[in-house]
């Protein structure tokens, strides 16, 4: 999220991008080769905790660097997670883990899971049913792409304590957008919203840099044909607005930057080739067929 990362920054945010040593590439190339799981159960505790972590260790340089004292807004974070990384930033938005259903379901064949399901699977290893991991400093949440459709069972998004977005793709094949955004959307408080791109992918959001090198690499498990790229640079533009505009509601300039997150604009930002959809609320009327949609593809 290179480009994310230096447009918040050229806006005059902190930005603090952390690498999780259980779950970064080194240990995804380790686990390829054999010489390690590809996720321990543990990851899904110790990924939260490493952003709080971090915001302690940002607390003391807030008091005691010389370029940073004073400086930082320890108490109004946003975190910005994708994929595995947006089921962190749930986590720690409120979230509870609430794993009794998931180690029902990954106790049988695997082999009709999507890639993000799979993942979550792995959270079957830990020992209780319900972990909270909440961190009250943060106060608004972006989760581009996140697993959520076993990991939080039936209620537990409906903990979620901050205001929140959700992007969504509707190529994704590796985490779809029906099973794990759009279905859970509705249990989630509002204010909310939720982002859709129409004939984006899974990689569709990140880095240039990093997605042109992970679809030349069948081994990652990154499945479809990816629009990534040049294909992406609207999906991304728009990514750098949301995220300024989410971070803006945290300060004086909130009025200034919301109409960045009305579906007026998602329709402004539009192309032919990916139009851009938001919405707050999802019907119950759309809300039934999504969950008949789901069940019957369990």
């Amino acid at each position: 999220m290179r480009y994310l990362a230096e447009h918040l920054a050229s806006h005059g945010y902190v930005v603090a991008a952390l690498e999780h040593p259980g779950s970064n590439e080194t240990n995804t190339n380790a686990a390829i080769a054999g010489k390690c799981p590809l996720l321990a159960p543990q990851e899904f505790l110790d990924r939260p905790k490493d952003i709080s972590f971090v915001l302690d260790e940002l607390t003391k340089l807030n008091e005691t660097d010389d370029n940073l004292q004073g400086k930082i807004a320890i108490d109004r974070a946003v975190i910005i997670g994708y994929s595995f990384g947006g089921a962190t930033a749930l986590s720690l938005a409120g979230a509870e883990l609430q794993l009794s259903g998931l180690k029902q379901r990954c106790q049988g064949d695997l082999i009709g899971f999507s890639l993000g399901e799979g993942i979550q699977c792995a959270a079957a290893g830990l020992p209780e049913e319900r972990y909270q991991l909440r961190d009250a400093r943060i106060k608004r949440a972006i989760a581009m792409n996140p697993i959520t459709s076993l990991l939080f069972g039936e209620t537990g998004l409906s903990a979620i304590q901050i205001p929140t977005l959700i992007v969504a793709s509707s190529a994704d094949k590796t985490t779809p957008a029906l099973a794990e955004q759009i279905a859970g959307f509705p249990k989630i408080p509002s204010p909310k919203w939720l982002v859709g791109f129409v004939g984006g992918t899974h990689l569709s959001v990140k880095d240039p840099s990093k997605t042109l090198d992970q679809v030349r690499r069948p081994s990652t498990g990154i499945t479809g044909d990816e629009v990534v790229g040049d294909q992406a640079v609207s999906i991304r533009n728009y990514i750098k607005a949301v995220s300024l505009a989410t971070a803006a509601q945290l300060t004086a300039e909130a009025d200034k930057y919301a109409v960045f997150l009305t579906p007026e604009y998602a329709q402004f930002a539009s192309t032919s080739a990916i139009p851009v959809r938001l919405v707050t609320e999802i019907s119950p009327e759309i809300n039934a067929v999504v969950q008949t949609f789901i069940q019957g593809n369990k």
